[in-house]
């Protein structure tokens, strides 16, 4: 990271966490007066041809009284011309003010109450707003009571005089993630991902906004990162679900169906060429857990989980070239096992690589090389200063405004090289979770604005080539699953492969059991262990209740009557499942003159398994029976 800039982002982050004492943040009411002011719409950018600038907020009225004689203020300040000026101007409003306007605003904000209200601004009548270059303005948009204000935006005005000569590269990551919603026994478990999946949550309001972009005339490449066990709980939900209460929800109705839309419009979306499709895998581990933690070969496996999930539920195959590792987690071992399984380019984050300095504390390179064990891969990497701005949940609170701000600060990197010798790039990460009118209010910036230049993250690479000298990951991943945890996981995957070649009939049962033991390896189980056990521990249950069935009735007591005689052993009960073992039998008493062991079919209760057998010498013995998978698994020895 570029350590000047990287101070400057991290001065402007202090500066928004600190803004209670400092200066009102955002939309804040001011004195005692318990109003808030937010964005409603914004006109993105305004031109010598369209110089109106319409304007919309709401206010809410927090307090038992209404708040009266009531007037409207715009102030725009003279235009900014470096980011951290720009950045400076979303706290304390424009520094040197151009145009002031003060409406008066017909009756009260009643208690308890919201109003909308509205105004224009015809920036061509306004002297200071330049007819020969491009610039970014402060706007600090205010209410007023008897004059003084009680509530109070910031928010960038962008006039272009001309069509932009060389537009802005940007490549943009979406990541569509969410936590493990369902337990282990198909039970929804997290209400908040019902409230989500919903056309007005989280995600409904995300994948609408994919659709919209996709559907743009223009081309507007994005790049799409799905954690494909989001799909996998989406298609439970769809099919009908039951909550944790106990309450059903069928199929076609409620969340159900909301599951079942969201499904549909993702399927619409990724048809689209703007659209490129990566899947992590499939839970969202963090690679450097899985590899330090002794589960390195379960990387593959989860990859493999991951693509086949997107294809069947989305029906496309994802790009396996460009990957986004989960939580942008990465060290050495997970450049180099990305590369080996196929990656030419990582999405990683703003801080994964140290970038060189820039003149004038200008936008780093978008993009760097990783070099390890011999192998290279490319890194695209978003910018530090606009992602410590989208990082903050007070300037996500007032989600167009943060629309607006966020093109504002594109605006201005843009203007920091309107002209480039060489092509010039910046890649954003979109905030996973950012409130529902984000979205929309982003996005259709994004698809839009003359002065970017949308592009996917390879072709990022292509146009806007890393520096010659590779890069070193700064802060590897350091955080690892237990010895206790990871050796129950791997005892839980030898018991579901044995449980798996005792099989007789095709059945879905051990694909199922597979996938929800990846579950146990999430990233979000790395702090809660005790709660992914339960993963585990579901495994567990059903197979040993299959190795269980198995078992013939050992407390059974022969006679022999002769040196030799037979002995009959009654088996278990296999349930519906029909399950085929080999039972041993050891003994240093007796020796089994037709051998001492047979394979078993067993398809129904009290089935009898007989052995010869001949005692070596007079008296009690005992013999000990193992059952033994076909995968070589002892499953029982009694």
């Amino acid at each position: 990271m570029n350590i000047r800039r990287a101070a400057r982002g991290l001065l402007a982050l202090a500066i928004f966490l600190g803004a209670t004492f400092v200066a009102a943040p955002p939309g804040r009411a001011q004195g005692t007066v318990p109003v808030t002011l937010r964005l409603v719409s914004q006109t993105p950018w305004n031109t010598l041809k369209d110089p109106v600038l319409h304007i919309a907020v709401r206010a809410d009225n927090s307090g038992a009284e209404p708040v009266g004689d009531l007037t409207l203020g715009v102030t725009i300040g003279a235009p900014v011309r470096s980011r951290t000026a720009y950045e400076s101007s979303l706290i304390s409003g424009p520094e040197l003010p151009i145009f002031a306007v003060t409406p008066p605003e017909k009756d009260s904000l009643e208690a308890a109450g919201t109003r909308r209200f509205r105004t224009s601004v015809d920036l061509s009548t306004i002297g200071g707003i330049s007819r020969t270059d491009s610039l970014v303005y402060p706007m600090r948009i205010d209410l007023r009571s008897g004059g003084s204000p009680v509530a109070e935006l910031d928010t960038a005005v962008i006039f272009l005089v001309r069509v932009p000569e060389v537009p802005l590269l940007i490549s943009t990551t979406i990541e569509l993630t969410a936590p493990t919603a369902f337990d282990p026994e198909g039970l929804l478990a997290d209400p908040g991902f019902e409230a989500s999946v919903a056309p007005t949550g989280s995600l409904g309001a995300e994948v609408a906004a994919i659709v919209r972009l996709a559907g743009e005339e223009r081309l507007s490449p994005v790049d799409l990162v799905v954690q494909p066990s989001l799909l996998d709980q989406l298609s439970r939900m769809a099919d009908g679900y039951r909550r944790i209460d106990g309450s059903d929800v069928q199929s076609g109705t409620g969340g159900a169906a909301h599951a079942a839309s969201l499904i549909a419009e993702l399927r619409q979306a990724v048809s689209s060429p703007s659209i490129h499709l990566t899947a992590m895998p499939f839970s969202a581990p963090t690679i450097p857990s899985l590899l330090a933690s002794g589960l390195s070969a379960d990387l593959a496996t989860q990859q493999a989980a991951g693509l086949e999930m997107v294809q069947e539920i989305l029906g496309v195959d994802p790009e396996t070239t460009v990957v986004r590792p989960p939580e942008g987690a990465l060290d050495d071992a997970a450049v180099s096992a990305l590369a080996a399984l196929g990656a030419s380019t990582i999405l990683g984050d703003a801080d994964t690589v140290e970038r060189p300095p820039q003149p004038n504390e200008f936008a780093p390179p978008p993009t760097a090389t990783l070099a390890v064990g011999g192998q290279t891969v490319d890194a695209v990497l978003p910018d530090p200063g606009t992602q410590a701005l989208l990082a903050q949940t007070e300037f996500l609170a007032d989600p167009v405004r943060a629309a607006q701000a966020t093109l504002g600060e594109l605006a201005t990197i843009w203007r920091e090289q309107p002209v480039p010798s060489t092509p010039r790039g910046i890649s954003l990460l979109l905030p996973q979770g950012s409130p529902a009118r984000f979205w929309g209010a982003f996005l259709s910036r994004l698809g839009s604005a003359a002065f970017l230049r949308p592009v996917a993250a390879a072709d990022l690479v292509r146009r806007v080539p890393p520096p010659a000298a590779p890069g070193a990951i700064v802060s590897p991943s350091t955080e690892r699953f237990s010895r206790a945890y990871v050796e129950a996981i791997k005892r839980a995957r030898r018991d579901l492969l044995a449980f798996r070649s005792m099989l007789v009939e095709p059945t879905p049962i051990p694909d199922r059991l597979g996938r929800e033991l990846l579950y146990a390896e999430s990233a979000s189980y790395l702090g809660d262990e005790s709660a992914g056990r339960a993963w585990t521990d579901r495994v567990d249950e059903v197979t040993h209740d299959v190795f269980s069935r198995a078992v013939p009735d050992t407390s059974q007591v022969f006679t022999f009557l002769s040196e030799t005689a037979s002995i009959p052993f009654r088996m278990g009960d296999p349930g519906t499942l029909p399950i085929r073992f080999t039972l041993q039998l050891r003994s240093s008493q007796f020796r089994f003159p037709g051998g001492d062991q047979q394979v078993v079919t067993l398809t129904r209760p009290d089935q009898i398994v007989t052995f010869d057998a001949t005692a070596l010498k007079s008296g009690p013995g005992t013999i000990q029976v193992v059952l033994r998978a076909p995968s070589g698994r002892a499953i029982r020895q009694t």
